[in-house]
Formats: structure tokens, sequence, C-alpha cells
């Protein structure tokens, strides 16, 4: 399951991009960096998704291109690809942690799913689509 997220993270950061050729996306071993253009890191993605693949040349390229840009970007990786090579490349370039998404870091394993009941009327979502729904 974790490395589907993983890999639906990984199209998701790089989807706009491939549709605009005034962006770049750059696919090395084991890490994709989405160049945007823009000063945001919402859009300027570094995305290790193999760490045991990353060659770190090419990983420490990556992260100065975006430096020489002087573009925000952000890094996501999971601890399991947080290799010993790519924590110290971070630690030489002063990259820190700065902010974790929840979503990414449950433990999914400790939560049970459970099934909902829907209002069948659909009022609870919306009064137009349940005003739909009765004709």
């Amino acid at each position: 399951m974790k490395n589907k997220i993983i890999e639906n993270f990984g199209h998701h950061s790089r989807f706009i991009a491939t549709k605009n050729n005034q962006m770049e996306v750059l696919e090395q071993n084991g890490f994709t960096a989405v160049y945007s253009g823009l000063d945001c890191d919402t859009f300027n993605v570094l995305h290790i998704s193999q760490g045991d693949q990353v060659k770190i040349p090419q990983l420490r390229q990556a992260i100065e291109h975006y430096h020489s840009l002087q573009q925000a970007f952000c890094i996501w990786i999971t601890k399991e690809h947080l290799t010993t090579a790519i924590e110290s490349l971070f630690k030489q370039l002063g990259i820190k942690v700065q902010n974790s998404e929840t979503g990414m870091v449950l433990q999914l394993s400790e939560f049970a799913s459970t099934a909902m009941q829907l209002n069948p009327d659909y009022s609870c979502f919306n009064p137009l689509l349940a005003a739909r729904r009765e004709k």
C-alpha cells in the first residue's frame, strides 16, 4: 500500500509539469525533480521514491539547480528511503526538515477502516444535490 501511495504522489507531483512546455521534469535513478519556473515549493518538487537507487552526485546537482534558480522547492521522502548517504548530503547542504504532512506520516496499519452510512437524501453533502435527487 505504501509503495502505491509513493508512486501516486510521484505521478501527482509531475503531472502538470509534463503537460507544460515551460516546466521541466528530470527523472533520475530513484528520484524526480520538477522545475516549474515558479518561486513556489508546491510546484518545485524533488521526490525521492527509491533512496537506495539514488546516485548522490545526481541528487546534489538537482538540489544545486534549484538553488541556482533561486526558487523555493520542497523535498518529499519517506523514512524508508532516507539512506545514510542521502541524509549525509542533506547535512552537507544544510537541508533540514521544515514540515511534514500528517497524511503522509500516519501509520496506516494502526487504523481500522469503518463503513459509513450515508444519508440517503444526500442533504448532508449539498442541498442542491438533494433537491435534484427528489425530482
